[in-house]
């Protein structure tokens, strides 16, 4: 019943924000819940701490089914590179919905087990731990993003290939380096 809720309200998020609306620019935030967490519904773009120049974006070669590819590729503005946040009440984890049709779901794949390298795509939500992000505890890296999957792991930029269009976004060990942290800005 929960998630059947919470599906509604994801629709009709993603319903809203595809809606015209007057643009809205914001100034770049670090990604800390709490203190100046993106609110529910808003629209963003997220940007990699090692590549300000690069946004976080849903590969759309790759487009269309559960599985879509997520990489860094230079900040367009693109819906491939905007997000919208919604809220995980019980757990005050967010989701992240690629606003590229179908919109799909940030998401950690579940057979890398949370592991070193684990793959991250975009997949039809399911509520599950996979999509639940979370700020990291450590006051050392309070700019990285972790799943409740594996709150060890954050998401990384691969820094070998991080000077190249289509950067692999994965999970890796936090340890508070620049490709882990990351940045919002509304759109």
């Amino acid at each position: 019943m929960r998630i059947r809720a919470i599906a509604t309200a994801l629709v009709s998020l993603v319903a809203v924000a595809i809606s015209p609306s007057p643009a809205r620019a914001g100034a770049p935030h670090p990604l800390v819940w709490g203190v100046n967490q993106p609110a529910s519904g808003s629209i963003i773009k997220i940007w990699n701490g090692h590549a300000p120049h690069r946004c976080l974006d849903a590969d759309t070669g790759t487009m269309g089914a559960d599985g879509t590819r997520v990489q860094l590729w230079d900040c367009n503005g693109e819906p491939q590179q905007r997000w919208l946040v919604f809220s995980y009440p019980v757990t005050g984890a967010i989701g992240l919905v690629s606003m590229h049709p179908p919109h799909r779901v940030l998401d950690v794949d579940v057979h890398s087990n949370g592991a070193n390298s684990g793959y991250v795509h975009l997949w039809t939500y399911n509520g599950a731990l996979q999509q639940q992000w979370n700020r990291s505890g450590a006051a050392r890296h309070p700019d990285s993003l972790q799943t409740s999957l594996a709150p060890n792991r954050c998401l990384d930029a691969d820094v070998h290939t991080m000077y190249r269009l289509g950067t692999i976004v994965h999970m890796w060990d936090c340890n508070g380096q620049p490709q882990q942290r990351w940045f919002w800005a509304n759109v």
